[in-house]
């Protein structure tokens, strides 16, 4: 109880809790006031109807929905499941686990996992078994649960990490395999990039390096690369499981590990940016093929948040903090540095800021700043997408969507303290802010099943309305500039796992 004390009382200590407690909140405010805005004057309200998807013989339509075990993506597989959709769950199972999951699966994959017909992968070592029973039981329980409600319901599960491009790629080559074995039409005609985390510490994805800088320590192991650029350290949970076996599988691990940081040395993401916002849109590049391929119009949604406003109105603060300073500097000579605030307008887009490690410098590790960030470039990378699919000469009837939930009751705050996430649940609660998963979900819907020409369009609110996003967020050139470095990321990431960029986006734009 005080171990729990002391974590809250540092935790609410640190800039970025009242960033989120300040910031955020003004920004859901904002949100809100715009729509009754918006609803008062009625000659600026935008909304739109719901739509059912084509249904027909020949034609089921599939949709792919992210983070499915809980929360939003649980309540929009059930919601779109009712709509007539065969619902493919993508989960990731036990996250402590994937890092460690994926060097070993390298070395022994055979021994650790098979695919089932299901298409989960279920582990096979009783240790990791243990670990990985809660989320399997989550994701059994969700599927059982849609079974219940609509008998008529199909519904199909896979693990997918979006913090890990090997992931995506194999989920893709499962996808593709299980449409044919299946013998459904080889597209997809809704994705809904729903997956993200509020993670409060650092940590970086299965293929990035808690190191970047040439010689590294590693705590757990005890051991030092001087001549390894970016070599990745082994987690505690991983090392944990790596004494649980045999020496020489051991051995043969870090041997594979080893390779793997040779080839994979320039990949450096920090976990939340690339499950935000990096895993979305390579899965999106990856599977905008079979988007295209559809017969009827197809569509992505990408789930947003309003924190992504949180910038602009800090940086309204600080240019008000600055004209005062100023102001006061006739009357106080002592008066001669400006308190710098950092916002969403410091830094600029380039591999640093999209990968997140330009946020490793602060000394206290920005968390709000990064989540923010995160979703601001989702939705410049749904805008742009937008743009760049009305340019191309052949129409493929592909619309691209933002929705914003608002605040909703989930576990997207599991990592902070407990007893801060619910004094501000219960806050945003007594404001009436706060939904549940099962209200929050229609502006999801209404993005999902608007009609084929809302295109580019922000969905807040529920009932099909829409708001402005934030004005940075409308910059054209920041969303190209975005585009070409996530592109160049992508190429990257292919090239490291050997996969070209041809095989895998052939219709890419």
């Amino acid at each position: 109880m005080i171990k729990e004390l002391k974590e809250a009382l540092r935790f609410a200590a640190s800039i970025s809790f009242w960033r989120m407690a300040v910031f955020w909140t003004i920004s859901l405010f904002i949100s809100y006031f715009q729509l009754h805005t918006n609803w008062i004057f009625s000659r600026r309200l935008q909304s739109y109807p719901r739509c059912h998807p084509p249904i027909s013989e020949s034609l089921t339509p599939v949709c792919i929905i992210t983070g499915a075990t809980s929360g939003l993506g649980a309540a929009a597989a059930h919601a779109l499941s009712r709509e007539g959709f065969f619902v493919v769950l993508g989960t990731l199972l036990c996250p402590q686990l994937i890092s460690f999951t994926f060097n070993f699966l390298d070395a022994s994959r055979s021994i650790l996992a098979r695919e089932t017909r299901t298409g989960i992968a279920l582990l096979e070592c009783p240790l990791l078994a243990s670990r990985v029973g809660r989320s399997s039981h989550l994701l059994s329980k969700i599927m059982t649960e849609i079974k219940t409600q609509n008998k008529d319901a199909h519904v199909k599960a896979f693990v997918v990490d979006l913090a890990s491009f090997q992931s995506i790629l194999e989920f893709k080559s499962s996808l593709q395999q299980w449409l044919l074995d299946c013998k459904l039409h080889c597209s997809l005609q809704l994705l809904i990039n729903n997956a993200g985390i509020l993670a409060t510490s650092s940590r970086t994805t299965p293929e990035g390096y808690d190191h970047y800088q040439t010689g590294c320590h590693d705590p757990f192991l005890n051991l030092n690369y001087p001549n390894l650029p970016n070599a990745k350290r082994l987690t505690a949970v991983g090392f944990e499981y790596f004494l649980s076996f045999a020496p020489f599988v051991l051995v043969v691990t870090m041997s594979f590990s080893v390779l793997k940081f040779l080839l994979t040395s320039s990949l450096v993401f920090l976990r939340m940016m690339g499950t935000n916002y990096i895993g979305p849109f390579c899965l999106t590049k990856l599977l905008l093929p079979l988007l295209k391929r559809s017969p009827v119009p197809s569509r992505i949604v990408n789930v947003t948040s309003f924190t992504h406003q949180s910038g602009e109105y800090l940086s309204r603060c600080r240019v008000l903090y600055i004209l005062q300073c100023l102001r006061n500097r006739g009357k106080d000579p002592h008066i001669t540095t400006l308190v710098h605030f950092p916002s969403v307008f410091d830094v600029q887009v380039d591999k640093e800021s999209v990968s997140g490690t330009r946020f490793l410098r602060s000394e206290q590790y920005p968390f709000a700043r990064l989540y923010e960030y995160s979703k601001l470039f989702l939705i410049l990378f749904s805008y742009e997408l937008h743009r760049q699919l009305g340019l191309m000469d052949q129409p493929y009837h592909v619309s691209v969507n933002a929705a914003d939930p608002g605040s909703v009751k989930t576990n997207i705050m599991r990592e902070v303290p407990s007893c801060l996430s619910s004094l501000a649940f219960q806050v945003l609660k007594s404001l009436g802010l706060l939904q549940s998963p099962k209200n929050g979900v229609s502006c999801l819907i209404d993005a999902a099943l608007a009609p084929p020409e809302a295109s580019g369009v922000y969905f807040f609110g529920g009932k099909g309305r829409t708001v402005d996003s934030s004005v940075l967020s409308h910059n054209t050139k920041l969303a190209k500039e975005l585009w070409d470095i996530s592109d160049n990321l992508f190429m990257e990431a292919s090239l490291a796992f050997k996969e070209t960029a041809s095989s895998e986006s052939d219709n890419w734009l």
